[in-house]
């Protein structure tokens, strides 16, 4: 559409620029560009122009892959911003936040570590302050140049439980050597 608002395409175009840096689809990217495609297409034969009408495909198994848990929170969220909050000032520490190495744009720990779950809890219960006091603590903690390969701060990141099930028994040992 030649009369599409500029803000709205980049805000749509940010959305799809996350999707390919998510591991699943790196390893698999045929399948979720043809999805990527799909709900493009949809979406824009429905009339849709702001990203946030992507949350009504979420029900739709053909996305799931693609409108992740986390991208649904922050869709909600843009949709319908906290109090004393802006989409605008949302976006923009969000997408910081995607970009830094470490997170390479899934921002879920941030959630997880602000005690939110972001699948039930009402998007009511995030403060922008605390994201932005959090975003900076782990900017300062790993610094600009992190590495991922630096193991010390890959274990000192690791926060949950990280069990492994193997049929109904739980492991908790690393058989292999693998390194977390």
């Amino acid at each position: 559409n030649s009369n599409a608002d500029r803000n709205q395409l980049n805000r749509f175009a940010r959305f799809f620029h996350n999707i390919p840096r998510f591991s699943f689809i790196r390893r698999n990217p045929d399948t979720y560009c043809v999805q990527s495609i799909n709900l493009t297409a949809e979406f824009l034969s429905d009339g849709k122009e702001d990203v946030v009408d992507l949350l009504l495909y979420k029900e739709n198994e053909s996305y799931e892959r693609i409108l992740t848990n986390e991208e649904i929170f922050k869709l909600n969220l843009y949709k319908t911003p906290p109090a004393n909050t802006h989409r605008d000032d949302l976006e923009k520490a969000f997408w910081k936040a995607e970009d830094y190495v470490l997170f390479l744009g899934q921002i879920d720990f941030l959630f997880y570590c602000m005690n939110i779950d972001i699948v039930s809890d009402e998007i009511n219960s995030f403060s922008l302050h605390d994201f932005h006091q959090l975003a900076i603590n782990t900017y300062q903690l790993f610094g600009e140049n992190f590495s991922p390969d630096d193991l010390l701060r890959r274990a000192l990141l690791t926060k949950g439980d990280y069990s492994i099930r193997d049929g109904n028994t739980p492991k908790f040992e690393i058989e292999s050597g693998e390194h977390i």
